[in-house]
Parts: C-alpha cells; sequence; structure tokens
C-alpha cells in the first residue's frame, strides 16, 4: 500500500491536498509497543526503500521504515552515505576542509560543551585543558548516530496496514 495513497483529500487554498496530519494519530499507533521493534544499523548502501523491499518484501512500505524512525525528511533525517555526506558539508560550510577546521565551541574534560564566547571570556584556570568541538566532527557524530534504526517487526507489518486503513476509513 502506498502511504499517502489512502489519506483522505481536503481542501486548501482552492486545491484539494491529501491530508498528511493523519500521520499524527498512525505515529501513536505504532509506538504503542517497543517490544514490536527490531533494531537495526545501517550501512552505506541502505536505503528506506531497499529495506522496506528486502525486509518487508515490498517497496511500498517504505511508509514503515520512515514512521518507525520519526523520519519527516528523507534526506536530512536519514543517514547519509560518506558521498552524501561530503557534498552536505559542501554546500552548508563551502568544503569540508572549512567544516574542519570551524569552531563551534569548547568542551571541558567532564564533557559539558560552552560557546566561543565563554571560553574566549572565561577565566577559568582549565580552560586551556578544553577540546574545541568542530563543525565536521559535530556533524559526523550526528550523521553516525542516524546509523541506528529500528523496523517495525517484518510479522506486524500487515497489521499497521490494516490500523492505517481503519485510522482513515478506507
Amino acid at each position: 500500500m502506498k502511504y499517502f495513497e489512502k489519506f483522505p483529500t481536503i481542501v486548501y487554498n482552492n486545491v484539494d491536498v491529501k491530508n498528511i496530519i493523519s500521520k499524527v494519530k498512525i505515529v501513536d499507533l505504532l509506538d504503542s509497543s517497543p517490544l514490536a521493534y527490531m533494531p537495526y544499523v545501517l550501512t552505506e548502501q541502505d536505503k528506506p526503500w531497499t529495506i522496506a523491499h528486502d525486509y518487508y518484501g515490498d517497496v511500498e512500505r517504505v511508509w514503515l521504515v520512515y514512521l518507525s524512525n520519526n523520519i519527516t525528511d528523507p534526506y536530512y533525517d536519514w543517514y547519509m552515505s560518506t558521498y552524501d555526506f561530503e557534498k552536505y558539508l559542501k554546500k552548508k560550510y563551502g568544503s569540508v576542509e572549512t567544516a574542519q577546521s570551524n569552531i563551534e565551541g569548547y568542551q571541558d574534560s567532564r564533557g559539558v560543551k560552552y560557546s566561543k564566547e565563554t571560553y574566549i571570556y572565561s577565566t577559568d584556570p582549565d580552560k586551556a585543558l578544553w577540546t574545541p568541538i568542530y563543525s565536521y566532527d559535530r556533524e559526523n557524530q550526528e550523521n553516525e548516530n542516524k546509523r541506528e534504526i529500528k523496523l517495525l517487526e517484518r510479522n506486524l507489518a500487515a497489521s499497521a496496514e490494516t490500523q492505517l486503513k481503519t485510522l482513515l476509513n478506507v
């Protein structure tokens, strides 16, 4: 089943559009049991549609991959491959090298983070031990955190689809 295919249509600005606000009810439905999920670690090659095909046996169930992980922006909420990550950094910072040299703040030995301004004006005698936080490192860590996703157990996929249709009065 295509995810938006069965969503109700509403009139917005004199145009018929799909009522995507219905998603909220579905997310609540899927979040009802943590035991219903299987952890999965993404590889460089994984894409949401390949996971839907390989795990659920149906590329149209890509919506289960997105909803299970609260992904609203498939490009920036999903793990980026090295190629896409570098392309993203170039667009955002001008170059990978700029991201690698751009200091966003500092971190002390306890893990407490400080802004650049705090570092400049701090009289803390230990500030010489604070380590810089570079844009590249922060962005890379955020991207790496996206590798760990969860998948709704495949034996629950048909039930989720049925419940979606019920919620949408289809």
